[in-house]
């Protein structure tokens, strides 16, 4: 439920732009974050593939001019990166490393920043597939976590209370 006050008003700005726009990836982001802000995960989910999709098929001479390559521009990165979140909020870890394995093998060098390498790993291990080079190639912040849950996962080690 969109409940009320802020998030209520941004929703119907959001619809509004929609309206106005309906082939503006932008919109279908913003759409996508206020759904996610409003617990409707699966929605959410929805608008921000429209915006991916959108971004694929834009003109790409329009693109290139606004944000670089197509789906692989900052813009396009950004959609992926709320995606992915809304994704493991939602649950659907092998759909999170999914993405994520894809943006690796698209964008040779890419890194992760803290927050979203955390939760590709994290989705890794929620969906049985962190292996112990995942962990070696983690950030070093996150590293003693992940061998953590792994030790806890195989009943190695008991959660502490």
């Amino acid at each position: 439920a969109m409940g009320s006050g802020e998030l209520r008003k941004e929703w119907v700005s959001t619809q509004m732009s929609l309206r106005l726009d309906p082939l503006n990836p932008l919109c279908y982001v913003c759409n996508g974050v206020i759904l996610e802000r409003s617990g409707d995960f699966e929605e959410s989910v929805a608008s921000l593939k429209v915006a991916l999709f959108l971004i694929q098929t834009k003109d790409v001479e329009t693109l290139r001019e606004q944000n670089g390559d197509g789906i692989w521009s900052q813009l396009g990165m950004s959609v992926k990166k709320n995606l992915a979140r809304v994704l493991f909020k939602a649950g659907k870890f092998t759909e999170v490393c999914k993405l994520y394995d894809e943006v690796k093998q698209k964008c040779p060098g890419f890194e992760w920043d803290a927050s979203s390498g955390l939760v590709y790993f994290i989705a890794k291990s929620e969906s049985n597939t962190l292996s112990q080079e995942d962990i070696e190639a983690a950030p070093a912040s996150i590293r003693g976590r992940l061998h953590l849950r792994v030790l806890l996962q195989k009943g190695q080690v008991k959660e502490a209370v």
